[in-house]
């Protein structure tokens, strides 16, 4: 796989990008915040614990802001008719309203949030310049141009549609085409048809409860497909480095990104992609929360066995 102009890879992309670092970038990565296993530890942990080891081989202090963002205005809930994955169908609820299914946390986001900050403390501890935030997309509405990217999915889910026809590929239907939506003040169901008003108000209709509201943008809560709050979370937090996992760039909905990202802003984002393997687990299936193939495994363990890998695929045996 060739890298692209904005793309590193692995290994050897991660030192080449280090090479290029003043070492106080603006750094980002990003996790639906209901589990953390060996496998998404790579892009949220291992990592920027790497990033800040090739900097410090250069003689370089690893200062740079690392924001940790928890995606807590997605689901993973969304139905699809059948063959295609991409027309969805809102049910349930967003992580924000889920209850901590451990019982120790008031909310499900609570219970994650609280583990990330521990995992994520020992890049804060070996580089102490470094400065880490753990941020949820609830919590962005008030970041310029976060809500502009927004109405976007909103107003013209059809101009999304056609992105990913482009992008990504597979046949996607004209209907039901919905990319975002709100979130019921009543009952918190996603459940429902929601309208965008050009007052920059939604309406929505809920069809758990059967309530029927229209509340200001800025005040609603709402859920997105993950791409779209993407796209808004790099125009509000502007990063110079994103880490992603393999498979946005196996699935190519990393290509999405950034097109949607130009679509919203008018130009291509100014970033550099830093790319992962893609862990399996001992059985040889990738590790993955969607798939219940997860296995928690020490940062400690995971860098002598992730710092050499320079290929799509790692295994954890």
């Amino acid at each position: 796989m060739s890298e692209q102009k904005n793309r590193r890879l692995f290994r050897s992309g991660l030192l080449a990008l280090a090479e290029e670092m003043r070492g106080d970038e603006v750094i980002h990565a990003g996790m639906r915040p209901y589990g953390l296993h060996a496998g998404n530890k790579l892009p949220l942990v291992v990592y920027p614990y790497l990033l800040g080891e090739a900097l410090e081989s250069r003689g370089v202090t690893p200062r740079f802001h690392y924001t940790l963002t928890l995606n807590d205005w997605e689901t993973d809930t969304l139905d699809h008719p059948e063959g295609y994955p991409l027309n969805f169908t809102p049910r349930g609820r967003t992580f924000q309203f889920q209850p901590d299914t451990a019982g120790c946390c008031p909310s499900l986001v609570d219970h994650w949030e609280r583990r990330v900050r521990q995992e994520t403390s020992i890049i804060s501890t070996r580089f102490p310049g470094v400065r880490m935030e753990v941020l949820r997309a609830s919590r962005m509405r008030e970041v310029p141009g976060f809500l502009d990217t927004i109405r976007v999915g909103l107003a013209e889910p059809q101009a999304l549609r056609r992105l990913l026809l482009e992008t990504v590929g597979p046949p996607i239907l004209e209907e039901p085409c919905r990319y975002a939506g709100a979130v019921c003040r009543v009952c918190h169901a996603i459940e429902g048809v929601t309208a965008y008003l050009p007052e920059g108000a939604v309406a929505q209709r809920c069809h758990a409860c059967g309530q029927e509201q229209t509340q200001p943008l800025a005040e609603a809560d709402l859920w997105f497909y993950v791409h779209l709050l993407g796209a808004a979370k790099y125009v509000a937090l502007r990063p110079d480095i994103w880490i992603f996992g393999g498979d946005f760039v196996e699935y190519r909905t990393v290509d999405f990104l950034d097109r949607l990202v130009e679509y919203c802003t008018g130009a291509p984002p100014a970033m550099q992609h830093l790319i992962t393997p893609i862990l399996l687990a001992r059985d040889g299936r990738k590790m993955s929360k969607s798939l219940g193939n997860t296995e928690t495994v020490p940062t400690e363990t995971l860098l002598p066995l992730v710092r050499p890998a320079d290929a799509m695929l790692l295994s954890l045996t």
